[in-house]
């Protein structure tokens, strides 16, 4: 599979992940802070993607930042499951789950991107 349609995929699946936390969040009857975390989650790689769709990505080293608001985000929606209970450990799941496909997207995609422009 291309890079291009790997990155797609994911922006899709963040994008996914934006809309699923705005809708636990506007909820009236679900506590903020799982939802919230989950948006740290999924609006840290996506604005990361953005960024460098629009600037370019010549940026070599890991962007560790990010990988700190997923984490961050984690511990948000593990904070909310201790504090309301593990009925909202899908959106734990969910969360880990960016988690991995942001560690592949920068194993597979953004460092062969990468090490290819500096090799022209």
């Amino acid at each position: 599979m291309p890079a291009r349609a790997l990155e797609l995929a994911f922006a899709l699946l963040l994008l996914a992940l934006v809309a699923i936390a705005g809708a636990t969040l506007f909820d009236p009857a679900q506590p903020a802070l799982p939802a919230l975390g989950l948006l740290v989650v999924a609006l840290a790689p996506l604005a990361f993607l953005v960024r460098a769709r629009r600037l370019g990505s010549e940026e070599k080293r890991h962007p560790v930042v990010i990988s700190a608001l997923i984490g961050v985000g984690c511990a948000m929606i593990m904070v909310g499951i201790q504090r309301f209970g593990e009925h909202y450990n899908w959106l734990l799941m969910l969360a880990l789950l960016t988690l991995v496909c942001w560690m592949l997207y920068q194993r597979y995609v953004w460092r062969r991107a990468n090490s290819q422009s500096s090799q022209r």
